[in-house]
């Protein structure tokens, strides 16, 4: 006997992310171009591409003085366009939230003797984080442009700027020098970051 399979005939479901709406306010200030979108707050400036398919309208919000971005693309039912329908908006939210309140990342150094301190290159002057964490000598860090880094204590390292994409970069290529490992615990950990705990090699 023949087995017949049912296919969806259903349309295709639109980007539950892409078409919420983005609320800009007063203080915030946008460029868009065909292949351009540049966000400007209080706290910087962001500036990142745009594919020409995707179109970003503005409009008054009613209920404030700031205004309203919705986000579509010309054709829903390309996959390609679908995917990045999603990401531009949540990149542009990105960025709105960036330029008024920041992105934050924390880092934590857990082990002994692991420190850093921000300080000034002995050469070039730019600003540095130093850190050690357990190699026979400390790594530098030149802070980007736009980033603000700074030390509350000395196991932990506070990055803050308007873009979160640079934030997260620059908090992971730290982790990136010593990694939290599974045995002790001991490493460099990012925001609220866990590792599953392994019992101790026996030799």
């Amino acid at each position: 006997m023949l087995r017949t399979r049912a296919f969806s005939t259903s349309a295709r479901v639109l980007s539950y992310i892409g078409k919420q709406p983005i609320l800009v306010p007063e203080s915030v200030t946008l460029q868009i171009s065909p292949t351009e979108v540049v966000v400007e707050g209080p706290l910087g400036r962001v500036q990142m591409s745009k594919p020409t398919f995707v179109n970003i309208a503005s409009s008054q919000d009613t209920m404030s003085s700031g205004s309203v971005l919705s986000v579509s693309v010309n054709d829903a039912t390309n996959k390609t366009q679908r995917a990045m329908w999603g990401t531009m908006r949540g990149l542009i939210n990105n960025h709105v939230t960036g330029v008024t309140d920041g992105h934050v990342a924390l880092l934590t150094l857990v082990g002994t003797g692991y420190r850093a301190g921000v300080e000034k290159d002995a050469h070039t002057g730019a600003p540095i984080v130093s850190v050690r964490c357990g190699f026979s000598h400390p790594i530098n860090f030149v802070i980007p442009a736009g980033i603000e880094v700074t030390t509350p204590i000395p196991t932990r390292i506070l990055i803050k700027g308007a873009d979160k994409q640079q934030v997260k970069l620059f908090g992971a290529s730290i982790r990136l020098k010593r990694p939290p490992e599974p045995y002790k615990g001991k490493g460099i950990y990012l925001d609220d970051e866990t590792i599953t705990r392994k019992a101790t090699k026996v030799k």
